[in-house]
């Protein structure tokens, strides 16, 4: 009887099914251990990089914006500077002509002494245009210095001046002149001479230039100055008027003057214009779209940089923020509506601000006597090349991003097929070859 050769194990053996099953725990589980290792790692950076890229960004446009707030408030504080430079200089030379009054220095019923004065102040300073004393009696003297030649004009209002070298240089009684005649029985009519050396008395050219009708009790600066209470006076100041033939304003300081008797004398004052005050505004121009403009409290535009008509030059009334048409300022004075409530003035909006308008950066300063400088610029003046900077920047690190997650991903799906390959080398493959031995 023939004996059966097969073994007793290798009865009933079939080839193990469990191979691919094996593959796919090992392929889910490097999938997982990927996922955790590589991809969660990978989107936390992600999310971090872009968080910090965009802080990154925002910083330097904050920094930005700060460095513009800082240029322009200095720039607004060396113009108030300026401006309240000149402007009590105006009002220190009028005190001092007072207290030269009150002291006995000054004559103010003397055409030579109160010539001789004004010479000196023209001497000193060419900053001021105009400096009369119009007295109770409405006679009074002028020095103007807003043309070349000089010029000096005289009121006699019939008055007859004894002692006064002026008078007879100006008014020479046998004159037959027939302005020097009409003149000189007239009032409220000045006769101006030109002026060729105010360092010399004899500098005066005593051909007449013109002569200008002026009823110095009627204008508002001596109406407002003699207002006051003559124990506790300040200058005043008259409203802002537009320069004839000029795009710039000028005003008119004034003090009423008083013997120690408190007896009336008369008005002495100033008159200036805010022509260099506009040249320096004209020439601010830090960057090529800055600007610049100077108003009062009330917003009546003294100066400013757009090439815009401040006034009416027939009636001489000065524009307002509100009626300007430069789109800017349009801009800007709907701006600040918004922000003013009922019966408030511009000055309620210092003493000092900043505000980004549309496309702009504003900025507000409250100087003194109720002055409001406002300067601005376009935003991309300053920050065009720094937002080209940081878009670049922006783009750069996005570009970056991308890559790494590409690298990520292919290091995930080149990670999916090692393990894969692997496990089917090391496991799958083996034990195939094992079931395959037992089976026979």
């Amino acid at each position: 009887m023939q004996k059966d050769s097969s073994t007793p194990a290798s009865k009933g053996v079939t080839r193990p099914k469990c191979s691919i099953s094996i593959l796919m725990v090992v392929a889910i589980q490097t999938f997982v251990v990927a996922l955790v290792v590589l991809v969660v790692p990978l989107l936390f950076s992600v999310n971090s990089t872009r968080d910090s890229n965009h802080v990154s960004v925002q910083t330097g446009k904050a920094i930005s914006a700060s460095l513009v707030e800082k240029i322009q408030l200095d720039a607004s504080i060396i113009t108030a500077e300026a401006v309240d430079k000149y402007l009590q200089f105006v009002e220190d030379t009028i005190t001092n002509f007072n207290l030269n009054v009150q002291n006995g220095l000054v004559d103010p019923y003397s055409v030579d002494s109160v010539y001789d004065q004004l010479r000196v102040m023209q001497q000193r300073t060419r900053l001021l245009d105009a400096i009369f004393l119009g007295l109770a009696d409405r006679t009074f003297t002028i020095v103007r210095t807003d043309a070349i030649p000089y010029r000096v004009g005289l009121l006699s209002n019939n008055k007859t001046f004894v002692n006064c070298n002026l008078c007879n240089l100006l008014y020479p009684a046998n004159s037959t002149d027939p302005m020097l005649v009409k003149r000189r029985t007239t009032q409220n009519w000045i006769l101006r001479f030109g002026v060729t050396d105010f360092t010399r008395p004899d500098g005066i050219d005593t051909t007449p230039l013109d002569s200008l009708a002026l009823d110095f009790a009627k204008r508002p600066i001596w109406i407002k100055a003699v207002a006051q209470d003559p124990s506790n006076q300040v200058v005043q100041w008259a409203d802002p008027q537009l320069i004839f033939n000029a795009n710039y304003t000028g005003v008119t300081a004034g003090l009423a003057l008083y013997t120690k008797s408190k007896k009336f004398i008369g008005v002495f004052g100033i008159s200036l214009t805010y022509m260099n005050m506009a040249e320096y505004v004209a020439g601010y121009k830090p960057t090529p779209n800055s600007f610049m403009f100077i108003m009062t409290g009330d917003g009546i535009m003294l100066v400013s940089s757009f090439n815009e008509t401040l006034g009416n030059a027939t009636t001489s009334i000065v524009k307002s923020l509100v009626n300007c048409t430069s789109p800017a300022l349009v801009q800007i004075s709907n701006y600040f509506s918004n922000l003013l409530k009922p019966n408030q003035t511009y000055t309620s909006l210092g003493p000092s601000a900043h505000y980004e308008i549309g496309n702009m950066f504003v900025q507000l300063t409250v100087a003194k006597r109720n002055m409001i400088i406002v300067n601005g610029v376009l935003k991309e003046d300053y920050q065009g090349a720094y937002d080209t900077i940081l878009s670049n920047l922006e783009y750069s690190l996005d570009r970056k991003v991308s890559e790494i997650i590409g690298i990520g991903v292919a290091l995930f799906v080149v990670t999916m097929l090692l393990g894969v390959l692997f496990t089917y080398l090391q496991i799958s493959r083996p034990m195939y070859k094992v079931a395959s031995y037992l089976k026979l």
